[in-house]
């Protein structure tokens, strides 16, 4: 790490593990007048320039990337990994870098003699549906979104009802919660929360964008420059806090 105070430096020098849930970029037509929003607006210039500024994390740091609904995948559910047609740039990062479909479940940190973390991953796009049909989430449940997550994890599926998201047709169902894992976490909605449920951290992610005239518009309400570091030692998170 070559910026930040030297607190910062101690600890980046101990990442082992970086997680990246989605959206990767803001994509191309995800919505009507998003060219009015974007700087970048072409799809594969945008992956080009994620490319420029991920490459910068060291290479003894495995780095985990999932799509979201604004990348260049399918938005049926579960998807695929980024698609190499539009996101070409990301396949030329190192072999430390791991993309991956959406959900995800990653096991990290295991050994002979311990059997690691589970982590799943997953964007989050059912979140919307439960936000505006569900009453104890409709107030609070883009600010306190690990609640909304707590209750996917309790009912074993990360999109429990009919509607709540798009379902790509499949023989088995990728969205059920098969085991438990030791870590569930979510994106989509740009403002960190977390929770923790029978030794189960929920853990909702930040964003590195500003609110967006869209954003607003949908009711998020994203609180940026927020991260999640989490102990391998004590299992145990602790917030990052990069806002100036």
């Amino acid at each position: 790490l070559k910026y930040g105070s030297d607190k910062h430096k101690e600890l980046a020098s101990k990442v082992k593990y970086l997680f990246i849930n989605g959206d990767i970029v803001d994509g191309v037509g995800v919505y009507p007048g998003q060219e009015k929003d974007i700087s970048i607006q072409s799809i594969d210039k945008q992956y080009a320039k994620f490319k420029e500024l991920i490459s910068k994390v060291p290479d003894d740091i495995k780095v985990i990337i999932t799509p979201g609904n604004h990348d260049s995948v399918r938005i049926a559910e579960p998807q695929p990994a980024f698609d190499k047609n539009f996101s070409y740039p990301l396949y030329d990062l190192p072999d430390n870098f791991i993309l991956s479909s959406n959900p995800s479940l990653i096991n990290i940190h295991s050994s002979s003699s311990f059997e690691g973390y589970n982590v799943l991953m997953y964007h989050g796009y059912s979140f919307d549906y439960y936000v505006g049909n569900v009453s104890k989430f409709r107030k609070h449940g883009y600010i306190n979104s690990a609640l909304l997550l707590r209750s996917l994890l309790r009912k074993r599926h990360l999109a429990p009802t009919h509607g709540s998201t798009l379902i790509a047709p499949r023989f088995v169902d990728d969205l059920m919660l098969d085991g438990v894992p030791d870590i569930l976490t979510a994106a989509h909605v740009h403002a960190p929360s977390h929770t923790r449920y029978k030794h189960v951290w929920n853990v909702v992610t930040s964003c590195w964008q500003a609110k967006t005239e869209f954003q607003e518009r949908v009711g998020h309400n994203p609180v940026p420059g927020v991260a999640y570091l989490f102990s391998l030692k004590n299992n145990s998170f602790r917030i990052m806090d990069f806002r100036l």
